[in-house]
């Protein structure tokens, strides 16, 4: 074990395009700030090439894991558990391939758990949940700045509901190792390789005990970079699922307000 404070998860999927914006930025963030990193990448097409990309980041702080397709929630359990078994960090940060940091990003997010964990939010929720990314989230949630410039998701008639109002996107996800036990579990699985069942339920748990999100720097501290992903960014028809037979139904496809 080669404790490290900070851990990022990062989950790639057949996108070495994509992952060859991102991949780097949080590498070089990762080595700057002897943070960890656990890349997990089980593509099926183009896999030789995506992986020779992704060895060649030769450094202690790196581990890489190659596997075959798993499903969304279990690639990234998988990876949770494997990072914190190698180095028992303090904070979690579980990334999606098209995000990538901005240098200073470990720092900030640090500070802003070490500040806001557990402490009352201007909605009378506490912040619990923390993310880099404003991107994913900024036609669905209102937000409103703290004095420092960090964000906060605040009620907005019907439209923002318990998914949205009780945490961040599954974009990025960072949260002290206590809140992951106590509060958001693991990934929860699903029939389908992809749904909104898989990420949204951490933020359900995060809203049921009490608390909301964050979004750090006013969403300055990352980056993401455009691309339809493999699930609800896609037209219907094309997405590899129908919402009418996922635990997701309910939830979000059928109401938007996740209430």
């Amino acid at each position: 074990m080669i404790p490290r404070d900070f851990l990022t998860v990062f989950n790639s999927f057949e996108d070495l395009e994509t992952i060859k914006l991102t991949l780097p930025s949080i590498v070089e963030e990762t080595v700057a700030t002897g943070s960890a990193l656990v890349v997990h990448d089980c593509s099926v097409r183009n896999r030789a090439e995506i992986r020779r990309f992704i060895e060649g980041f030769e450094c202690d702080e790196v581990f890489v894991v190659f596997s075959s397709r798993l499903d969304q929630a279990r690639s990234r359990n998988l990876a949770l558990d494997l990072g914190r078994t190698l180095y028992a960090p303090e904070y979690i940060a579980s990334i999606e391939d098209d995000h990538g940091y901005r240098p200073g990003f470990i720092p900030k997010m640090i500070e802003a758990m070490k500040t806001y964990y557990g402490k009352p939010a201007p909605t009378g929720m506490k912040f619990g949940l923390f993310t880099g990314c404003l991107e994913c989230w900024k036609d669905l949630v209102r937000y409103e700045a703290l004095e420092d410039g960090n964000l906060y998701p605040v009620r907005d008639g019907e439209r923002t509901g318990k998914v949205y109002l009780g945490g961040v996107n599954a974009c990025c996800r960072v949260a002290p190792v206590r809140h992951w036990d106590a509060v958001l579990g693991r990934f929860d699985t699903d029939e389908y390789p992809v749904s909104g069942y898989q990420p949204s339920q951490m933020n359900l748990r995060n809203y049921h005990n009490g608390f909301t999100g964050m979004v750090i720097d006013g969403g300055n501290a990352m980056f993401s970079v455009d691309r339809v992903g493999r699930g609800v960014s896609q037209e219907l028809d094309k997405r590899p699922y129908h919402p009418k037979f996922t635990k997701s139904d309910p939830i979000l496809n059928h109401d938007p307000a996740g209430s």
